[in-house]
């Protein structure tokens, strides 16, 4: 089974009380590896906004696949990566999926 991991809608909340040109949320660090084995519960992802760095939880236990990379700026609702079962089911997300991811 497929779980997404997006930027929280709480991110946005962080991002109203900021001036609008100086509003960014940036992927900061993942905290497990591509393909790197992950439990419910278990941080993966450290987003950073102006105001605050936002560590993210994976909501289901599997293998963590990484869509964007460490730099990359993002807005509330994009998709960060995926937690799958395993390879073969994440490539086959990404190929079913790739349009919407870009």
């Amino acid at each position: 089974m497929i779980t997404l991991i997006q930027v929280p809608r709480h991110a946005a909340g962080l991002m109203n009380r900021v001036p609008k040109k100086i509003r960014r949320i940036i992927l900061i660090e993942w905290l497990k590896k591509d393909g790197e084995p992950v439990d419910d519960g278990e941080p993966v992802v450290v987003l950073n906004t102006v105001k605050a760095s936002i560590e993210m939880v994976s909501e289901a236990s599997g293998h963590t696949f990484h869509l964007l990379k460490v730099g990359d700026r993002v807005v509330v609702g994009d998709i960060l990566g995926v937690v799958a079962d395993n390879r073969a089911e994440f490539l086959e997300y990404k190929k079913h999926n790739l349009n919407n991811l870009v």
